[in-house]
């Protein structure tokens, strides 16, 4: 892009958000409010790894990948209670709260990631 174009459309952008038109937003990144990494006991790798917010049931992951397995969740800020397993574990709560801000007019929210390192021990 020509360097006097990349500035008018920077001051179309800055000119957009200042007024108090409905503006519209560029795709905001994937917010990320907890990175959760599980393990077995030997440290290894746990497969089909799951998240549930306790009060709803809901499951929150988002993708679980590697060894130890890390598990993404995107939640809006507030205090949780996790249900954290997988088949053939016995499951574990942990309690997160989720601290961020909305983002201002025609921004994109922004949020404090939480990092639980959980180490799940085999069923019985």
């Amino acid at each position: 892009m020509q360097p006097i174009l990349v500035r008018m459309v920077v001051l179309g952008l800055a000119a957009a958000v200042a007024c108090d038109e409905p503006c519209t937003i560029p795709p905001c990144p994937f917010p990320i409010a907890a990175l959760i990494r599980i393990s077995n006991a030997a440290g290894g790798s746990v497969s089909n790894a799951f998240v549930k917010d306790t009060r709803t049931g809901a499951l929150l992951v988002s993708q679980c990948s590697g060894a130890p397995a890390i598990c993404a969740i995107s939640t809006a800020p507030g205090s949780y209670t996790l249900e954290i397993g997988a088949a053939g574990f016995q499951s574990v709560t942990r309690n997160i709260t989720v601290t961020g801000t909305e983002g201002e007019k025609c921004g994109c929210p922004h949020l404090d990631t939480q990092n639980l390192d959980v180490t799940l021990v085999a069923g019985l």
